[in-house]
This record gives structure tokens, sequence and C-alpha cells, in this order.
């Protein structure tokens, strides 16, 4: 059993630590039609797809990597009150957020669901609908200091659709919501699952504006005009729970679209506007998810691999989620195992004190959330020869009154 001790825990106002910049490459301007791209997504079938907002008719464009409009379809059955994101499900559903809310004072937010079969079989397809509200809104509109009612930003995860929201608070309280609600139609409360800081201002430039996560299931990305949050190594049902990473872009445009072409590379878009813009770019991320590999293996420290009765383990985690313990033999098999609780972010020690098996070399694993960390551990109990001795004049004796009991010939 584990015999847990915080050494202190490390309160964080906000999760990012200082950005790294980095420049985005440019792939091509985009068509006139796409002038206020809101949302981008990356199929499973590998098929982009693409919105407009608010003021733009209902429609879907399929783009190839290049930017060029490879086909678009009008959905029928509904309008295009403020389309705002886009995500899509392990079945190829693809979900738009027709949640747009500047003003923080709509009742009929929706999200509609359209099968990707559906935009590849003609020129108009229909959409079911998903209709839902926000617990925690009481007016319409909310109050100034209550404004964190607009969202931009969802994606698919573990049969739910989690939305991020797009903070108009005056004054400014720099936090970004969390719900989720079920992908399906129907009609629905929304849950509020979290909150977290993403810096004081200036409020424009602290604005989730759209987000997607990897086709591996490991790295949320958020995005605001001028930076990207990524989240590495979500723990379950946890999409903000992984190890925090802010990426500064070098310039600032209306970027509002995102999505992953792979596990590391992200296609991004922005709107053209006074700023600019009006392009679509492309950010390779590998050495980012390199350097996460790096900070994982420093996380767990293990000052003394011999140990008797009781293993001393230091932790220093980026993420948070629930700890485990396992022990394997040579041969692979699992012979001891635990939890040791669920931890924050933080610096954290404690100890295993495991049930007795044989002194030898194990294979230990402390896994945080889904960061797997393993070592190779030396049980040396002192042995106690007496006992020994006493066991092996016990087997002695046993064996002798076995062969006596064997019938002579």
């Amino acid at each position: 059993m584990p015999r847990f001790t915080a050494l202190f825990l490390t309160l964080i106002i906000s999760v990012f630590a200082a950005a790294q910049e980095v420049n985005l490459d440019t792939i091509a301007e985009l068509h006139p039609d796409l002038k206020e791209i809101s949302g981008m997504q990356r199929s499973r079938s590998g098929k982009i797809w693409a919105i407009n907002d608010s003021g733009n008719k209902p429609e879907v464009f399929q783009l190839n990597e290049k930017g060029e409009i490879l086909r678009f379809v009008t959905l029928t059955n509904v309008t295009n009150t403020d389309w705002e994101a886009l995500t899509i499900d392990e079945n190829n559903n693809l979900f738009i957020g027709d949640f747009g809310n500047n003003r923080c004072e709509r009742q009929d937010l929706k999200i509609y669901m359209v099968r990707e079969a559906d935009l590849l079989a003609g020129i108009t397809a229909e959409a079911a609908v998903i209709n839902f509200r926000y617990p925690d809104q009481k007016d319409f509109p909310a109050k100034k200091e209550h404004q964190n009612f607009d969202m931009e930003s969802m994606v698919w995860y573990a049969n739910n659709l989690w939305l991020f929201s797009k903070n108009r608070t005056d004054p400014f309280t720099g936090f970004a919501n969390v719900y989720t609600l079920p992908a399906m139609p129907g009609t629905f409360v929304a849950e509020k699952v979290d909150s977290f800081y993403l810096g004081s201002g200036p409020r424009e430039l602290m604005q989730l504006t759209d987000a997607d996560l990897s086709p591996d299931g490991k790295l949320l990305a958020l995005m605001s005009y001028d930076k990207i949050y990524l989240f590495h190594d979500i723990p379950y049902n946890d999409l903000i729970g992984g190890r925090p990473e802010e990426l500064a872009i070098a310039g600032i445009s209306q970027r509002e679209s995102i999505t992953f072409l792979n596990d590391s590379t992200l296609l991004i878009a922005d709107e053209r506007s006074v700023l600019g813009g009006g392009n679509l770019y492309q950010l390779n991320i590998a050495a980012n998810r390199r350097a996460n590999d790096a900070v994982r293996r420093a996380e767990v420290d293990i000052p003394d691999v011999k140990f008797g009765d009781t293993l001393y383990i230091e932790v220093k985690t980026q993420v948070r989620g629930n700890v485990y313990w396992e022990f394997f033999d040579s041969e692979g098999n699992r012979i001891n195992f635990g939890i040791v609780g669920t931890f924050d972010r933080g610096e954290y020690a404690f100890n295993l004190m495991p049930q007795p098996f044989p002194n030898g070399a194990y294979l230990l694993n402390i896994q945080i959330g889904t960061r797997p960390h393993a070592f190779f551990v030396f049980r040396t109990n002192p042995v106690d020869w007496t006992k020994v001795s006493k066991e092996f004049e016990d087997r002695a004796i046993e064996v002798q009154k076995q062969r006596e009991s064997v019938p002579k010939k």
C-alpha cells in the first residue's frame, strides 16, 4: 500500500508558462468565398471541411491541403445564425456549432450534426439538430461582468461535445469555461465541467477562437488571435488536464480556424479583415511533441532504486490525474499494483510499501494520468537465514515423507 505525503503543491493561477514564439508557413491565399472562415476540420477519412460565420449561407466547403475549394454543400433545413466551430466524431459525423453569441443574449443555441457521407453525396444535405443552453446563464443578455457565454471552440471527445468559451466579461476575468453535452440530436442543458485562466489581457488576445484534438487523441490545441495553447498527454476524460504549453504566433490576425493535419502538423486559417489575413497556414509541432516526451521522462524520480519494504518516490508533474503504480517480474507478469491518489500539477513525494515478494529485479511503472514512467528497481530485503533454514528442513521432511509413501515393488 502507498503512504502519500505532499511535499508542497505549487498553486498556479495561470497554467501556462512563458510562450515560445513560432512562425506560420503560408500555404495559400483562400478563395474569397471563405473570407470569413470561422471553422475548419480534417475528418478521419482525410477530407478537410470549412465554414463561414454569421451573415453567410448555411454552406459547408470541402478543401484540399492547398486551400482550394473542391465542393460546397448547402444544408437546406437550417440557417447560419453564427456558425463558429467544426468538429467530427469517430463515425465521421460532422458537428457545426451555431453558438456564436457576441452579446451573450441568444436563447437559440444549436449544434448541427450531418454525416460526411451526405456531404459527399450531392450539393445539398440535411442536418440533425442539438439544442442546448448553459446551466449558469440566468440573464439574457448576461450582465457585463458575467458575459462568458460566447463560444467559438468545440471538439468531440469520448462521445461528448466539449465547448470552450470566448470570454467577453467587463471587467475582464481571463477565464475560459469548459462545458460538455451529449453528441446526439436532442435538447440538453450543457454541463459546466471546468475553467482555466488564460491571462489578464488585453481581452481580445485572451479569447479562444477555435480548437481541435490530435488524431492520436493525446494533444488538445486551442487558439486565439495570436497564440496556440497546447495540452499534452490528456488524462482520461479531462481535456485540459494535460501538460500546458503556450506558443506565441508572430503577428496578429483574425485567426479563427485550426485543425490537425496529422499528429504533428496544424492547419490554420484566418479571416480577411483590417488585420490582413485570408490565408491558409501550416505549423509543424513535431519538436514540441518530442520536447514533451523529455519533460515527461523527468517528472518522476526514484533516488534509490534499491528497497526493502518501502520505496520512496518523488514526483514533479505538469499534468493532473490519477496516479497508479504496478510491479512486473522478469517474465512480464504484473505481481502487485495500486493507486496513490489524484494529483494536481505540482510536486509530491510518497512511499510505496508493496506486498512481500522475493528479492530480485523488477519493473516498476508509475503512471500519472496517461503518462507512464518505467524504472528497474531491486528488492533487497535482508535474508532471514533462520527462516530459510527452517523452510529448507521442512521441505526436506516433506520430500522424505512423499518418498516413504510410495509403495515398494
